[in-house]
């Protein structure tokens, strides 16, 4: 072989080599650095996020008084007895006032309170915490506007939560002339006097008479307070 075949072979194999070089050596490197820098840029989002947060908090300590006196606000909306039919008449108020047709409102029994850690799918049961016994059975309240209004309803005999908390589920079905109305009757509900939790609303279907909506809701009670008073 001339020469110039020889020098072209030695030029190839240095330049597989150099090729071999690269993959082998900064290909990994240059991997691990994209990685590193993606684990830096979450971490750094992350500490953002933590940083909001405590930006939120400390907003919030500033305001503690007028939290504190917010939530003692709504704590004298919870009776000391389920008393369903203030919830009927709040409904009622509520309806009237969104210009809302009640077609059904149905109470379950009292339950020991359980706080909601996601929404409750529209329908679903409430749930009801472990080591509290099951009450008996007993019949569901039904009532329409005008049983709202007269407070004919019955409570069934209820089972509390360790501190004495009772939570009452309702689902309420109305009709409301348009998606505006539906947003009124859901802030009646929330007014008061009694204090009322929405645990959801579905705007179920739509017709010449409006929107058929349904609220799964939650009155509070808490007997322990009776006997504080006393």
């Amino acid at each position: 072989m001339n020469k110039q075949i020889i020098s072209l072979i030695g030029g190839l194999v240095a330049a597989g080599v150099l090729v071999l070089a690269f993959v082998a050596g900064v290909v990994p490197q240059l991997t691990a650095a994209n990685s590193t820098n993606a684990q830096a840029a979450q971490v750094d989002a992350t500490n953002q996020a933590y940083r909001a947060q405590i930006t939120q908090l400390q907003r919030a300590k500033e305001n503690i008084g007028q939290t504190q006196a917010s939530v003692a606000q709504l704590h004298t909306q919870i009776s000391a007895d389920p008393l369903n039919w203030q919830v009927f008449r709040q409904i009622a108020v509520a309806a009237d006032a969104a210009k809302a047709t009640v077609e059904s409102i149905d109470a379950d029994d009292p339950v020991a309170f359980v706080q909601q850690a996601a929404p409750v799918p529209a329908g679903s049961p409430t749930p009801a915490p472990t080591p509290t016994p099951t009450p008996a059975p007993s019949p569901s309240a039904n009532t329409d506007a005008g049983a709202a209004a007269s407070g004919t309803a019955s409570t069934a005999p209820a089972t509390a939560s360790a501190d004495g908390r009772l939570q009452v589920p309702f689902t309420i079905s109305v009709t409301v002339p348009d998606a505006k109305a539906a947003i009124a009757f859901l802030d009646g509900l929330r007014k008061g006097p009694r204090l009322i939790g929405v645990v959801t609303a579905t705007a179920a279907s739509q017709s010449a008479d409006g929107i058929r909506l349904d609220v799964n809701a939650l009155a509070f009670a808490e007997p322990t307070k009776e006997g504080a008073a006393k």
